[in-house]
């Protein structure tokens, strides 16, 4: 999982990533943040 973790990490210092996660929380409820 650790490099689930590291690629999450790369895709959330893209620009925009940040906004499509927060929607994808929105989505899915916890589970995005649990990966993280």
């Amino acid at each position: 999982m650790q490099g689930l973790a590291d690629y999450a990490g790369r895709l959330y210092a893209e620009p925009g990533m940040q906004e499509l996660l927060l929607w994808l929380q929105d989505e899915a409820g916890q589970d995005v943040l649990l990966l993280l």
